[in-house]
């Protein structure tokens, strides 16, 4: 399926995962238009069913019935990117450096936010770095 012309997400200003995205279209060059605010609004105002979880950013593609789509999850958009889009992959050619690429994406965007927030609250009181800084690391 072709891309649109732009490709339209979802974002919010202090979301890691839309500046990730944004610096991937750009790296890219693929054209987009963001709008920034609450996907759920947006979503609601257009009429566009929601995915199961709704969280920045949120891509509208086109589905194979023609319909806009919301899709949120930021690895799954990458590999779509890749198949839909060419030039400028980020992803490597050779099998074993893509599978330690996506095992390191993995981690970064579900693990280490996971580590940071949950330990913050079971460190002992004699603890070094302030929680703060542990949530910064991941950024």
């Amino acid at each position: 399926m072709a891309l649109p012309e732009r490709l339209r997400l979802i974002g919010g200003t202090g979301s890691p995962y839309t500046r990730k995205m944004v610096a991937l279209l750009r790296y890219r060059r693929i054209p987009y238009s963001i709008t920034w605010g609450d996907p759920q609004a947006v979503l609601d105002a257009q009429g566009i069913a929601k995915p199961k979880m709704v969280f920045h950013p949120t891509f509208l593609f086109e589905s194979e019935t023609g319909d806009l789509e919301a899709v949120c999850d930021s690895t799954p958009i990458i590999r779509r990117l890749e198949r839909e889009h060419a030039g400028r992959s980020v992803i490597p050619t050779d099998p074993v450096l893509a599978f330690i690429n996506y095992l390191i994406e993995d981690l970064v965007t579900s693990g280490a936010p996971n580590i940071c927030s949950t330990t913050a609250g079971i460190r002992p009181k004699t603890r070094t770095m302030p929680v703060p800084y542990c949530r910064c690391l991941w950024m």
